[in-house]
């Protein structure tokens, strides 16, 4: 359960959660989700409350990837192996999703990390 003042109303703050990395980050508590707002960028990134020490045990960051002539934000963190790295997006990383399977975003908002908004398709050409 996440500790908050149920007297501030729908937008207040969640307290006593630590986020991990250097980018400025705040979580509020909208009910039944949690939107974190990163500050650099002003990004508003929605997940569930189950899924909040996935988000507190790493540091993640909004970063904008370009698909043709389209940016699409998504929260990611970077692995950093012995001799290579790799970037994990964190709506693959919560559902635990294979290298053989698409996540996709219901809504289209590829920052709605709810797991309402998230559905795993196999790929047609997978082995």
């Amino acid at each position: 359960m996440i500790p908050v003042d149920a007297k501030r109303g729908r937008d207040m703050q969640v307290e006593n959660i630590e986020l991990r990395g250097t980018l400025e980050k705040e979580i509020l508590d909208k009910g039944e989700y949690l939107e974190v707002k990163f500050h650099q960028g002003g990004h508003l990134v929605k997940i569930d409350k189950e899924d909040v020490g996935t988000l507190t045990e790493r540091a993640w960051s909004v970063n904008v990837r370009n698909s043709s002539s389209n940016p699409i934000p998504y929260l990611q963190r970077v692995h950093r192996g012995p001799t290579h790295r790799r970037t994990i997006l964190f709506h693959r990383d919560i559902l635990k999703a294979e290298a053989t399977e698409r996540v996709e975003h219901i809504n289209g908002d590829s920052l709605d990390n709810r797991r309402s908004n998230l559905r795993i398709k196999k790929l047609l050409n997978a082995v």
